[in-house]
Formats: structure tokens, C-alpha cells, sequence
């Protein structure tokens, strides 16, 4: 019975612990940052790429306008507006077709048993000449 308890109380305190995370990764933590949490809104920020150690652009949408932005340590200038038809989206990305792993397995390993005839072949050819 006692073990029973034990468990018991692990159980609870770990469910504690799982909803107090929760809790403060959905509601609080937004109202640390001083905003919203991503994609909620009126703001949405949909890339960054990096050119610096401390400078990038990243494309950021408010209500249906796209910017470039540029970003460095010191200031913030909008590089371009961008059309938001231009932008392609995660659906956009997920409908090219990428070769799966076993396709690129199976081509690789075409290549290195065509490279290993070849050079097999060439090796017989040398020593047939001297």
C-alpha cells in the first residue's frame, strides 16, 4: 500500500509539474516577451536568413502585407514590400517531390558498383598491356 502511495504522489507531482509548463510556455512566457505568441495576430514573422553574426533579413507579414527587413545590431530598415502571392508557403514546399531515402540508397549504390566495374576493367586492361 505504502509503494501504491508513492507512486501516487510522483504521479500527481508529475502532472503538476507537465501543467504548471504548460501553462507558462502558452499564457505567461508571450506576456514576458512583451507580445503575442507567434502567428497569432495581426504580425506573423515567416523567415530569417542570416548574413552576419549579428545581421540578417527576415520576411515578416502584417495583416496581408509582406516586408524584407534588414536587421543588424543597431537598426532595423525595411528593404522591400513584397506581394503576398510571391511567398511560397510550407503547402507550397510539401507538394515538390523529393526523392525518398531508399531512392537515393538506390542510386548511390548504382554509382559505386558502375565506378567499381569501370575501375576493375581499367585494372585488367593495365596489367593485359604490360
Amino acid at each position: 500500500m505504502e509503494a501504491f502511495l508513492t507512486f501516487l504522489k510522483v504521479a500527481v507531482s508529475l502532472a503538476l509539474v507537465l501543467f504548471l509548463a504548460y501553462w507558462f510556455m502558452r499564457y505567461l512566457l508571450p506576456k514576458l516577451q512583451g507580445g503575442y505568441a507567434p502567428g497569432r495576430g495581426n504580425m506573423q514573422f515567416l523567415e530569417r536568413l542570416p548574413l552576419a553574426p549579428r545581421s540578417y533579413i527576415c520576411l515578416v507579414r502584417v495583416g496581408k502585407r509582406c516586408f524584407l527587413l534588414g536587421i543588424t545590431q543597431t537598426e532595423i530598415t525595411c528593404l522591400a514590400e513584397i506581394d503576398d502571392t510571391e511567398i511560397k508557403t510550407a503547402a507550397d514546399y510539401a507538394t515538390v517531390n523529393f526523392p525518398g531515402f531508399s531512392e537515393i540508397l538506390k542510386k548511390s549504390r548504382e554509382k559505386i558498383s558502375s565506378f567499381g566495374a569501370r575501375a576493375g576493367t581499367n585494372n585488367g586492361n593495365r596489367e593485359t598491356e604490360k
